[in-house]
Parts: structure tokens; sequence; C-alpha cells
């Protein structure tokens, strides 16, 4: 299923119309038909019965693949790396009616905050069973509650909708599916479950293409925009660039760095938006105040203009150091759809447009505070307790981190977890082409895990690296079985220093501490022969997994280990790799011992204090 008519047809995002040799649609293949128009190729899913006549009509299409996983959390997770990763950014989870919708609710919630596109579809009861008043349902909590899911998701998505009617179902898809792509946020639709096999569409007939309205930018706006940016630049003695984490909603890596060279200026990015090429001579690393990058930091601080481009600031990116209210008078802020400057706001604007404007405008050059970042001290920040060179010496974080920094390729993919690994991380430089990926602002630990499932399988000619801790690891751990099955292979570092290490350096407490676990051999627990060999009608390639060598994984102590353990990885290119990194409790990497203050407080704003949200 799935296979077109129409070779030179395009999508809304781009994407060729999907080859069908159907003559009957019924909404399950209308949907299944959707789903490929997006250029999904894989969706993720924990079924449930209500789901299961629609997860049947989606296996029709073999240009669909199912990921099953372990839970609908992860479901959630993983559909999030996927969204990340994958050419569209879109992503599809498949969950059971509200006892499954609410799991994966966290997952969403994340994926939210970061503007990603994800289809979340549960499966519900039949309809009259919805609309009869008196009939308490399984997988709800009462009978007055059977719009739990729709109330919950009406919170963390851009639309959530239930189709139970065949005569509206179709537009209200299509609209759902639309308001994802124009948001740029995720979306929720219940399907009925006797609504899958109704017919729709007459025999023959194919749906019409998606087609993502937007709606025009007045170029009287844009170039307004553009004349108010070129004034207040060329008034600027020493301006930086700032680039953020939505940049990405409007402007491709490119876009930036040639905004970025016609600026001349030096370049800083938050911790999450890491985009642009880290050896480009503008580049000033990371701008996370009082963390890291001190002295590049000054360099920002005492630039007289911030262009920012999709910047955002939540309390942890500001520390409580930098007031946004305050620093209006020299910050031109550009979002996707907007742009603020200190003089006035500026709506209706078409981000691409407006830099391609200014690419190509009189806009001067200022190199200024390259020269600055130039002559800044070198000073290459190393933890207490360098290593040592010997292969018995124990490992250490800078030593993990490069060997990370020795593994990393073109096109490859590291992802941090919360916590520790957001600050380690930040000490790997990322070849050119190289992405990143965390989450800063939800901050949900143990996301990275499952979202390495995603990310690999969107990507599958490059590797996901993942640093995480022993505590996130253990959120999410199941889920290793399921890229164990599916024969992704992403290299996992776990950084096992006994508890949730920043908390502890945040405020000590029993609370802080959890089992160890023997992490390199409960990998290889994960893939195990079954006691009933052929059991499986339906299995594939992908559940023929040899346990013997279904997974490298090694326990690392010393520097020895490590080398070894690296030559191994690099060896066994075709399968994942889960490396226990016995990291000791005391080696905490200096961005974190920096986080708190000499009594062990968070760096919180002062009482009172405005921390806005651009």
């Amino acid at each position: 299923m799935p296979a077109s008519l129409q070779e030179d047809s395009t999508t809304c995002n781009g994407s060729s119309a999907p080859h069908v040799h159907l003559t009957h649609f019924n909404f399950g293949r209308y949907l299944s038909y959707r789903i490929e128009e997006l250029g999904v190729q894989h969706f993720f899913t924990v079924p449930g019965d209500s789901a299961l006549f629609l997860l049947d009509t989606l296996l029709e299409n073999d240009n669909l693949k199912m990921v099953g996983c372990c839970n609908e959390l992860n479901t959630g997770y993983a559909a999030d790396g996927y969204a990340r990763a994958s050419s569209n950014h879109i992503a599809v989870a498949i969950v059971p009616y509200v006892v499954g919708g609410l799991s994966v609710l966290n997952a969403i919630a994340g994926a939210y905050s970061e503007h990603l596109r994800v289809i979340v579809i549960s499966g519900c009861p039949d309809s009259h069973l919805l609309s009869t008043e008196k009939q308490l349902l399984h997988h709800t909590p009462s009978k007055e509650k059977k719009d739990i899911g729709l109330h919950a998701y009406s919170e963390v998505t851009a639309a959530a909708v239930r189709v139970s009617n065949i005569e509206t179902a179709l537009n209200v898809l299509d609209e759902t599916l639309l308001t994802c792509l124009r948001e740029s946020r995720p979306v929720y639709i219940e399907v009925a479950n006797d609504l899958v096999h109704k017919p729709c569409l007459v025999p023959g007939q194919l749906p019409a293409p998606l087609v993502l309205k937007q709606p025009p930018t007045p170029p009287a706006d844009t170039e307004a925009a553009t004349r108010a940016i070129t004034e207040s630049w060329n008034a600027a003695q020493r301006p930086v660039l700032l680039i953020g984490r939505l940049a990405h909603l409007s402007c491709s890596p490119r876009t930036i760095a040639a905004f970025a060279e016609k600026l001349g200026c030096a370049v800083f990015v938050h911790p999450e938006a890491r985009i642009f090429p880290e050896s480009h001579p503008q580049f000033a690393g990371c701008l996370w105040p009082t963390l890291l990058n001190i002295d590049s930091e000054k360099v920002f601080r005492e630039s007289d203009l911030w262009v920012s481009v999709g910047g955002r600031w939540c309390d942890l990116h500001s520390l409580g150091s930098i007031n946004l209210d305050k620093e209006g008078n020299r910050m031109i802020d550009l979002q996707h759809d907007s742009v603020r400057l200190p003089n006035g706001l500026h709506s209706n604007v078409n981000l691409e447009l407006l830099i391609s404007q200014l690419v190509e405008s009189k806009l001067q050059p200022n190199d200024q505070t390259v020269h600055e970042l130039a002559a800044c001290k070198d000073v290459t920040e190393v933890n207490p307790g360098a290593d040592l060179m010997a292969p018995e010496s124990p490992v250490t974080l800078r030593s993990v981190v490069d060997g990370i920094q020795n593994l990393l390729n073109e096109n490859d993919t590291l992802i941090a977890d919360t916590g520790e690994t957001w600050f380690t991380s930040q000490e790997v430089n990322l070849p050119s082409g190289c992405h990143y990926h965390a989450q800063v602002v939800y901050a949900s630990i143990g996301w990275s895990l499952p979202a390495s499932l995603g990310c690999q399988l969107a990507r599958p000619d490059a590797r996901t690296i993942v640093m995480i801790g022993d505590g996130a690891f253990q959120m999410t751990a199941q889920e290793l079985s399921t890229i164990i099955r599916m024969k992704a292979n992403p290299i996992i570092f776990i950084f096992n220093n006994l508890g949730y290490r920043t908390e502890i350096v945040i405020n000590d407490g029993p609370y802080n501490y959890i089992a160890n676990w023997n992490y390199s051999a409960l990998a290889r627990m994960f893939s195990n022969q079954t006691h009933c060999p052929n059991n499986n009608p339906w299995a594939t390639d992908y559940d023929m997994v040899d346990t013997d060598s279904a997974i490298t994984s090694m326990q690392i102590r010393t520097l020895g280990d490590l080398e070894s353990a690296l030559k191994k990885v690099e060896k066994e290119k075709s399968k994942p790799a889960l490396f226990e990194c016995c990291i000791h409790p005391d080696d905490i990497n200096l961005g974190l011992q920096r986080l708190v203050c000499g009594h062990g407080e968070l760096l919180l704003p002062p009482e009172g204090a405005q921390l806005s949200s651009l």
C-alpha cells in the first residue's frame, strides 16, 4: 500500500505523494495515507484493545514500519527523538485510550516545550459507548471522565480532537494535521474504534494533497523590519549574535551561517542550540551565564547590541544573572513570526525571508567582538584531579569526554540527558555537520535513552551517541530492549556516579541515592532466547536476535578499559553499545560546581526579579 500515481506531486512538506494501489479507502487507510504523505516512515506504539483495528490498517502499508515500545512514556520520548532527527521533523505515536494517553502525556508536554511535531493517536471505544452517559468504560476513572484525555491534552498540544463521525472525520483529521505543521506543536487525535473500517471517499478516488496555507507576509512589514534592524546594527560598536533553540522553526543551519557571516560578529549559542559550526572563526561558544566560557561571556555582557535568533530564556538559561526586562534597550529579538527591537515590535514577519533580505542588505559587517574574543585568555578548564596516563588509572569525566570526542564523526548525533551531562557534553567539540540535542527547558530525566531510539531510526546512516546519568537511565531503561530488537545502533555512555549527582550538589539528602545496578550485565540480559521457539507468527528479521552478539557492553573502570571499549565499538559498528563508566562521585563537572553557590544553594534570581521568555 501507498505507492504513487503522481510522481511529480508534492505535499505541504515537500515530500513525494504516497504511491497507492488502493481502490477503496476506509478511515484507517486514509489516516495511513496521510501519515505517509507527511514523510513519516516509522510509528511508535504500545497496543491497546481500542487501537488494534487501527494498527492493523497501518500495517497494511509496507512503507510504514511499526516500532513497538515497552511503555507509553518511552513511546512519546522515542517520537520526540524521531521528530528532531527525521528529514520532515514529524513523528507519530499510537497509544491506548486514556490509560495509555495519560502515560505518554509527560513526554508530549516536553515535545510541546520544544516545538516538536508529534502526532499522538489514541484509539478509543465505539462511538455509541462514548455518548452513553450511564456506561462506565474500562480505562476511564469514572462515567463522567470519558473525555479526560481530550481535556489533559488541550493543555500541551496545538489541537486535541476526537473523530467518531465519518461525515466530518476527514476534514477534522486533515485540519488537525495541518495545525501540527503550522504551529510546530504536538496534536492529539482520538479515533473511535468503529470508525476505522468505515468507507470514505468514492471508490478509486485519492485524497487531495494536504496543502499548508500560510498567510502572506506583507512586503512592507518585512522591509520595515529590515530597515529598523539595519539602522540599529549599523549604529552599534560591539554587537554579538545569539542563536537559540527556536531558530530551527524557520531557519536551516546554512541560513544561520550565511546571516552570521553577513554580520561578521562573535556568535554565541544557547546550550541546546548548537547549530553553528564550532570550528568557524566567529564561534564564541555556549552562552550559559556564570557556568561556562566565562571569558567569552564577558564579551557578550559588554556588547552594546545583542541580536538573538530564535532565543528563549528560562530560569536555567539566565540563572538570575541576566534580566531581560532590563536588557531590552540593547536587544534585537528575531522570532519565526515577529521582530522586537528596542524601539518597537514588528509582527507579520517571515523570519527566513527577513534574514535573506538582511544578507542582501546594506548592513555593514562588524567584527569587533571577534577580535575581542581572540584576545580572551585561552584557558582549558579541567576537572580537579587531571587524568593520569597509565592504563590502570581510574576513568574520569575528562577521559570519557575525550573518548566521545574521538568517536564523533560528521553527521553523527550527540544527545545529552538532563543533569550533569548537560555540562559535560558542552566540553565535546562537535565536528562539522554533527547534530546535538538536549532538553533544557522541560528537563525530563531519562528522556535521552528512548529519544536515541527515535533519532537512530530516523538517521540510520549515522550514529547517535548518548550521555546519560545512572539515575536517568533507571527511569527509562526498558527501551534498551527495543533498541536491540530494532537493530538500532546508538552508543550509550552511562555516567555511573552513584546517584542523582546534580541534586546531591544542590541539596544533599537520602532521596538522592539509588540502587546500584550492574548496567553492562543488564544490557546483555535485555535479549534472550524465547522458551517457546517459533511462538511469534508475525516475526520479522527484527525479531531474529543473536543473544550472544546483540549488543556491545562493558563496564569501564580504568583508562585501559576505556581504550578497549572505544576500539571494540569501532569494530562493531552495526550493533548498539552500552558502556558503564564508573565515575568517582567526587569527580564533578566544573559547570555543575558553578551552578551552586558556596553554601550549596542553586543560583536562583533575586526575589521579585522578572525573567521574561523570548
